[in-house]
């Protein structure tokens, strides 16, 4: 399932940094198999940086239709409350 179908599943906008925001704040991001969640690669002749998790060690799960559903229940039982309490304050904080 692609980003975009996977967002509108769980009734989010279609953008990778909400969707790997949301998962995070659930948990649910998964350690880089490649970097083994370092964020540092000693392979890569340009820099240290791993790309397979862009350096920073966690990237997003493989995106089904079973986790979608399960985000949809903990998000419907209120798990992303704190998440979007947080992102309103820094919003009212930065318009301030």
């Amino acid at each position: 399932m692609n980003l975009p179908d996977f967002a509108a599943r769980c009734g989010w906008p279609p953008k990778e940094q909400v969707v790997r925001g949301r998962l995070d704040a659930l948990g649910m991001l998964v350690i880089c198999r490649r970097c083994s969640g370092s964020g540092q690669y000693l392979h890569n002749p340009l820099d240290a940086r791993c790309y397979g998790c862009a350096g920073e060690g966690r990237k997003l799960p493989p995106l089904t239709a079973r986790l979608a559903a399960v985000v949809r229940g903990r998000q419907e039982r209120g798990d992303l409350k704190q998440y979007f309490d947080e992102c309103r304050r820094r919003y009212e904080g930065a318009r301030a």
